[in-house]
């Protein structure tokens, strides 16, 4: 694809600036966003919108997108366990909407849809392939279970094809939450203590990477249909070599962590991504695990240069 429009939502959000950042200059960026920061220019043009919204379907009969890349949405699986009405409406509402509005417009229109490895729950085996049985553990896993489930009607009755996504853990500057935000505070207040025992598993993709994976598939569509793939780097990795390696970013040296025992509800044992579907798509991964954790961890106390400590 060269030339056409690609429409982000979520565009100042973690993974949606990245990848307006990443999208091929022939293309014209445009940015969806219910909230537009100043430092947040990256498109050629921001759009403010909360979706869902009523306005979407004249925006996209308007703009006539060749892509849209949805980035929007809660990504938290502790809130949706508090809170599941929340991460519901932030999901499959939003997800059919958006699908709607494009076969209203009747635009050859394609998606590159956000889903997640919550999907899988705990696999019982790994890696976990795409074919591997869905067995959602918390309301975050069900409603990805949900848009996924939208791209295919959408994709069997009107012919609008996408590529869904099950994103891992994705990681990288910029990211407020999550582990390595919460460890980077707790080794500030140091505190060592942290929840699970640590050997818990992860499968832990930077963000640069998944956002130029986006990148590609825009410029090289796969063909018509529905496309899933796991996007992961096909490692694991524990929580407490994490947070060894986050302290280490954070010049701390060796610190031996503790840990509770006590899991959080929702939160998977294990994950490890057959990653093999998403290589053939055009996935490459070019930042290491340890550098990508030590770039996180000085990016990080750039961020509390000058608070207090807690």
């Amino acid at each position: 694809m060269a030339g056409g429009t690609v429409l982000v939502t979520g565009a100042t959000g973690f993974i949606g600036s990245h990848v307006l950042r990443a999208l091929p200059s022939g293309s014209e960026a445009v940015g969806l966003a219910s909230s537009v920061y100043p430092s947040s220019r990256d498109a050629v043009r921001l759009v403010r919108m909360t979706l869902p919204h009523p306005d979407l379907d004249e925006l996209i009969a308007r703009l006539r997108p060749a892509v849209v890349v949805h980035c929007a949405g809660v990504a938290s699986v502790g809130l949706s366990m508090t809170s599941p009405g929340v991460d519901f409406q932030s999901g499959p509402p939003v997800v059919f909407q958006l699908y709607d509005a494009i076969r209203k417009a009747g635009t050859d229109t394609r998606v590159v849809q956000l889903s997640s490895a919550a999907v899988y729950g705990n696999p019982g085996v790994l890696p976990v392939a795409e074919h591997a049985p869905l067995g959602p553990i918390s309301p975050y896993g069900w409603h990805k279970r949900m848009c996924e489930d939208i791209a295919h009607e959408f994709c069997g009755l009107y012919g609008i094809s996408s590529a869904v996504l099950r994103v891992f853990s994705c990681y990288g500057a910029g990211l407020r939450k999550q582990l390595l935000w919460d460890v980077g505070h707790k080794l500030r207040a140091g505190d060592a203590v942290f929840s699970g025992t640590g050997e818990e598993t992860r499968d832990y993709v930077h963000v640069r990477d998944l956002a130029r994976f986006i990148a590609h598939l825009v410029e090289a569509w796969p063909g018509p249909g529905v496309h899933v793939c796991n996007v992961g780097s096909g490692q694991e990795t524990s929580v407490r070599a994490m947070v060894e390696h986050m302290a280490a970013g954070c010049g701390l040296g060796h610190v031996t962590p503790e840990f509770s025992g006590a899991a959080r509800k929702g939160d998977p044992q294990n994950w490890r991504a057959d990653i093999g579907r998403a290589r053939q798509l055009g996935l490459e991964l070019t930042v290491p695990l340890e550098d990508g954790v030590h770039e996180y961890a000085r990016w990080f106390l750039e961020q509390v240069k000058g608070t207090a400590r807690q």
